[in-house]
Parts: structure tokens; sequence; C-alpha cells
């Protein structure tokens, strides 16, 4: 589950830090909500260079986008290179711990397999993702919005 936790400078760029689960943090670019990082205990476990930008907007049905990023995974010591395509899907509203949403539901696939990458579902009112699907090869990670305050 999610809740927005905080605002943060990362080199000179000003972030949203989602809590994710007891140790860990989801960093998105505060701008245009382009995903940066992602990290556990304190420590990187995986960032997109450049940020993976999900959202382009404004969000309208229909509209799409291609993505091109590495994966940095530290621990690991791998990198990767992702191409996805993304569309903006539907509208659709959306029930999490943190309330109901009006949302504007994104699908990105794998640019060379097809295969679904994730859908996520982004909340004007929330100002933030409240709902998010990840196709991993090992099962699907679900993540919801379980509080946010706006400022």
């Amino acid at each position: 589950m999610w809740s927005v936790a905080r605002l943060e400078t990362v080199d000179g760029t000003e972030s949203y830090v989602v809590k994710s689960g007891e140790t860990g943090e989801v960093y998105f670019r505060r701008a245009d909500l382009a995903w940066t990082m992602d990290k556990v205990s304190g420590t990187i476990e995986s960032q997109a260079t450049p940020p993976d930008l999900r959202y382009v907007w404004p969000l309208e049905v229909g509209k799409r986008w291609d993505v091109t990023y590495t994966l940095h995974r530290p621990l690991d010591r791998t990198t990767a290179n992702r191409q996805r395509e993304c569309e903006v899907l539907a509208r659709e509203a959306v029930s999490v711990p943190a309330g109901t949403f009006e949302t504007v539901k994104i699908g990105c696939r794998d640019k060379r397999s097809g295969a679904a990458a994730y859908e996520a579902w982004y909340a004007p009112a929330a100002k933030q993702v409240v709902r998010w699907h990840g196709h991993w090869a090992d099962g699907l990670e679900k993540r919801e919005l379980i509080r946010f305050m706006l400022n």
C-alpha cells in the first residue's frame, strides 16, 4: 500500500516520496510524476535513467506515447534497457483505502514483446496514482494509496 510521505530534493529535482510497505520508498519527479527510483531501507533498489515518464499531459483517453530508459539495479549490479508503449485507456471510478476517486487509467506494454508492463490509475483530485499494477516475470505486484494530504 502507498502513502505520500514527503517532498524531497534529489540531485536538484523535487520529488514526491511515496511510502510502500514498511521500509519501501518510491520517488516520483514532482514536475511530471516520472518515476525515478525505489529505495528499500534507505538503499536504492532500482533507478531509471532518464526517469520513466509515465504520464504525458493532458491525460486524455486514446493518448499514446513511447518511453525509453535504462533500469539500474545497483545491488544486483545489472542494467536493462526498457522501451514501452503507453496509452490512456479509460476513465474509471476506483476505490482504495484512501477513498474513492475518479481516475484516468494508463496502460503500458513492452515495445519489443507486447507484454503488459503496468497499469496505473491516476486521480487528478489526489494529484497522484491511487492504484498501480506491475506485471513481473514472477507475478503481479499491486499497490494502492492508503492516505494522502494536499498542501
